[in-house]
């Protein structure tokens, strides 16, 4: 589901009741609604292999409803537009009643959203703010649904009996047609040749510079970034005319309105002194892609269905003088945009934009977005006691690349247009990456938090270099540079004001093989770092721990899923003593020698499973795997039958801690650290042993001890009550970046001079036969020796 469901969508209703509204009234209309559409009943569960589905939700969980009378509907709208939905436990929908005018002494002129001819008898006015998860419907099955409410709460109303057995509306797939697309974008994928058709096309025409980041060259950072609404009711006389004449033209009212929203836009340009003979302005539709079904099963059928048919730039004069000429440009709009629409191809077209949303490639940037609902006066017409005036929606696109969505429809002859925006502009970053790690998915799973919108703050990664140029940042892969030569020669011209990033998960141990002890010839090339250190300007984590409660669930779901606790009835004295996980056997910590002494004095209770040891289970799990820790079956047995596990680091670098030691965390079993982090730094009190605090031989003492005094050993485990780990993989965190390109602080002048201090003699890194340390006396563990050298013994 990805970003449609981080997505959400907001309608404002306006009613106007022959009668006042009770709240009673309403939640008896809105317990037949769920009862009788079958995609309100729906909440999000994932499978086995991570992918999630809708399943029922729990009858007691149905209705979020509430009355606002302390907050405007401009109010109600924000709050819905960040709305949190129990997206597993369900409901994925809510509604908010807005009393706007109780009695007949008010003035509908003063309300755009009403009608002055229904006054006298439907004096009550009121607006529904209805709230979606953009995962479980589009604009048509919206519609459907609302018109259903309309007309049910029109039959409480009227006391007419409602049977809850008829349902209205059927969600179901259209397997055939979702098939097919699948097939069109596997291709895609796979022939560079046909995808470079639809690229070249999607550019045709395109500037410089997107004119967009012309008019909005900042970014708005944090909290203040919103989706706003600007909207406006025609009157009947002028909505007439516009028809008429779009009639008269041959062109459909929506090109007619697309070609005011584009000059509306150029004329904004030009006001802001950004000033140009013509200018090529990008936009996009928005369309129902059920028209391409078989008819009946359009009928009825409710799921989300909306596409693109790519992106189009359209030259555009600075200014039209006349009718004729405006006439003449719209009539443009509409032959390009049915020319797409209607074309032998349509269906690669929407394949083509499922690919560059998927990927975060940049083919479908656009200045304007256009959006039409159409006639609806049908679907909320004959009702008795209420009259729908206005029709609004709104999506929550401040975390999206939408910048300026224009969406109309027209009610009881009434033309109605809006313009939804965010207040500030996507960062977008150029990752200089080489092939190997696109095409593995290494890129896929590390830019997944990024591209599926889980973060804070909103960036876009892409890995078109062509877009450097215009990009915010350039995050630079060590590991991907040949030569500095080569570097400069991919990212040529450089702008000076333009942060380079260096980024990198590994320590100096893996960086880069091409360099070994050359880094110095990257000098003077970095601006930031982004790296697994404290110390770096962007940190990147491969894991964390949080408080559980109020902390936690302002995370994504995919980050934090409840540990598994302990169970008292557990019986720990039939498990094996410890396991470790380790397939890189040419380690630089001595991982392996201090397990081997470790093995010499508990026999044969401690186990390595992979390359590296006698035990085989699954297969090596990177990054590119996108493995989920609490579904991993290899993971789950290590979980379940050790007392401890050992998360030992294959370097010891200052502050380097990977998903070993995280991923096991999940499970209730005692972390055994060994690396060079300030581990009290990152993990609860009581919650590991250090094993920097021990030889092999009192390690093992300290183990086989816990091991015969359980309740000893479940004090280990008792954190869990109070925190929980992320269970997020072999993928690294990275919205750190994100965060940090909404941040000015970012761009000031910054040079990293000597790469190789930096990188290499920082990271203070040791090698573990020769490692010195010294037990904290104070520390969690309750050992008190002190031991000066790293002895393998």
């Amino acid at each position: 589901m990805g970003r449609e469901e981080s997505l959400l969508v907001v309608y404002k209703v306006a009613v106007s009741s022959s009668t006042s509204l009770s709240h009673q009234g309403v939640t008896q209309a809105l317990t037949h609604l769920y009862r009788k559409v079958p995609s309100l009943r729906v909440c999000l569960k994932e499978r086995e292999d991570g992918v999630k589905w809708f399943k029922e939700m729990s009858p007691e969980n149905n209705i979020d409803f509430e009355v606002k009378t302390e907050n405007s509907v401009e109010e109600v709208a924000q709050e819905l537009n960040t709305y949190k939905y129990n997206s597993s436990e369900g409901p994925l929908w809510c509604v908010r009643l807005v009393p706007v005018a109780e009695s007949v002494v008010y003035h509908p002129t003063r309300f755009s959203s009403f009608c002055g001819d229904l006054q006298t008898d439907f004096p009550h006015c009121y607006y529904f703010m209805f709230g979606f998860n953009h995962c479980m419907g589009d604009g048509h099955s919206y519609r459907n649904i609302i018109g259903h409410f309309i007309s049910i709460l029109d039959d409480v109303l009227s006391g007419t009996s409602i049977s809850d057995q008829e349902q209205l509306g059927k969600f179901v797939l259209n397997e055939a047609f979702d098939e097919t697309l699948n097939t069109h974008m596997f291709e895609m994928m796979n022939d560079p040749a046909l995808k470079h058709k639809y690229v070249e096309e999607s550019q045709k025409g395109q500037p410089e510079k997107p004119l967009l980041e012309m008019l909005v060259p900042t970014p708005l950072h944090g909290p203040d970034r919103k989706t706003l609404l600007i909207s406006q009711a025609f009157d009947s006389d002028v909505t007439d005319k516009f028809m008429r004449q779009c009639k008269e033209h041959q062109i459909s009212v929506n090109s007619g309105l697309t070609a005011a929203g584009i000059l509306g836009f150029v004329q904004l340009l030009s006001e802001e002194g950004i000033d140009q003979d013509t200018y090529s302005v990008s936009t996009a539709h928005l369309i129902n892609v059920r028209r391409f079904w078989d008819p009946v099963k359009v009928k009825d059928n409710l799921g989300c269905y909306i596409g693109l048919i790519g992106r189009h730039f359209t030259q555009t004069p600075k200014t039209v003088s006349n009718k004729k000429e405006f006439w003449t440009f719209a009539k443009g709009v509409h032959t390009d945009f049915y020319n797409d629409l209607n074309s032998s191809d349509v269906l690669y077209r929407l394949a083509f934009a499922h690919v560059c949303l998927r990927l975060q490639e940049p083919h479908l940037d656009r200045d304007l977005t256009f959006n039409t609902l159409g006639n609806l006066t049908s679907t909320f017409a004959g009702r008795k006691h209420l009259h729908v005036t206005h029709f609004v929606n709104t999506s929550s696109i401040h975390n999206t690349p939408i910048v300026w969505d224009h969406i109309s429809c027209t009610i009881r002859g009434r033309l109605l247009h809006s313009i939804k925006f965010r207040s500030g502009r996507v960062p977008l970053v150029v990752i200089y990456l080489d092939k190997i790690f696109v095409m593995s998915g290494w890129y896929r799973e590390h830019m997944r938090d990024i591209h599926e919108a889980r973060c804070p703050l909103p960036c876009k990664v892409t890995t078109d270099r062509t877009k450097t140029r215009m990009a915010d940042a350039v995050l630079v892969h060590l590991l991907s540079i040949k030569s500095r030569e080569k570097l400069l020669q991919d990212l040529t011209p450089r702008d000076p004001t333009q942060p380079w990033i260096m980024f990198e998960p590994e320590t100096p141990f893996n960086g880069n093989v091409f360099f070994f002890n050359q880094y110095h010839t990257l000098n003077g090339i970095f601006n930031r770092t982004m790296h697994y250190r404290r110390d770096s300007d962007i940190q990147l984590l491969h894991g964390f721990i949080v408080r559980r409660g109020e902390e936690v669930n302002v995370l994504p779901p995919a980050w934090r899923r409840p540990p598994l606790l302990h169970d008292h009835n557990t019986n720990y004295t039939s498990r094996h003593l410890a396991v470790a996980f380790i397939s890189n056997c040419n380690d630089h910590s001595w991982r392996l020698k201090y397990i081997h002494a470790l093995q010499d004095h508990t026999g044969s209770s401690v186990h390595v499973v992979g390359k590296c040891g006698t035990i085989k289970c699954g297969q090596s799990m990177y990054a590119f795997h996108g493995y989920r820790v609490d579904l991993d079956q290899c993971l789950s047995q290590a979980g379940h039958n050790y007392l401890f596990y050992l998360a030992f680091e294959n370097a010891l670098c200052e502050d380097y801690v990977t998903e070993k030691l995280y991923n096991l965390m999940y499970y209730p079993i005692v972390p055994v650290v060994y690396g060079a982090a300030d581990y009290t730094k990152i993990l609860p009190p009581h919650s590991y042993i250090n094993a920097m605090d021990y030889k092999p031989q009192q390690l093992a003492q300290r183990l086989l001890y816990l091991a015969s005094h359980i309740e000893e050993y479940k004090e280990y485990l008792a954190w869990r009550q109070y925190y929980q780990s992320s269970t997020v993989g072999g993928s690294r965190i990275l919205c750190d970046l994100c965060t940090k390109l909404h941040h000015q602080d970012l761009y000031r002048y910054n040079v990293v001079q000597d790469f190789k201090d930096w990188y290499v003699t920082k990271a203070k890194c040791s090698s573990g036969v020769n490692t010195t340390y010294t037990t904290n006396n104070n520390n969690n563990n309750n050992n008190n020796n002190t031991v000066n050298t790293r002895s393998i013994v």
